[in-house]
């Protein structure tokens, strides 16, 4: 976890969106991030409890089991929906409903990538991914006759 720890951190240095650090932990199925974060003036840290990540095609997403905010006071899981909409760039998406976070990665993952994750376990600052199957059906970039099959 600590290079995507690193590569995260310094895509947040880079992009002004208020959020200073980013901290990833976790045991078994169940992971937390924890957000350092400065919002209108405030310097604060949230901490954010993760469970049953998935990826789908080129997006991540993952349920909200609980959020709590300075001295471990639990806040709503609609803070989640306040930062996505705030701080997320069109790329974090949140459902309240059923309390799942979507990260939109089409930006990163090339077209036509579909890969499964059939289980997640953390240990020792290890993600661990049991991958299922997958398939990547790279887009035609040849001339037009070849893409439409003609």
């Amino acid at each position: 976890m600590d290079m995507a720890e690193l590569w995260l951190n310094r895509a947040l240095a880079r992009d002004g969106s208020g959020l200073r650090r980013l901290h990833v932990e976790g045991a078994g199925d169940m992971f937390e991030v924890r957000l350092d974060t400065a919002w209108r003036g405030f310097h604060t840290h949230v901490r954010v409890r993760l469970t049953e990540l998935r990826l789908h095609r080129r997006f991540v997403g993952c349920r909200v089991a609980a959020v709590s905010g300075p001295m471990g006071i639990r806040l709503p899981v609609s803070v989640v929906g306040r930062v996505a909409r705030e701080l997320g760039r069109g790329h974090l998406r949140f459902y309240p409903d059923d309390g799942i976070v979507i990260l939109d990665l089409r930006e990163v993952l090339p077209e036509g990538f579909d890969l499964r994750v059939r289980g997640v376990v953390c240990r020792d600052r290890r993600l661990s991914l049991e991958l299922g199957g997958g398939s990547w059906s790279p887009a035609a970039t040849g001339p037009a006759e070849l893409r439409t099959g003609s």
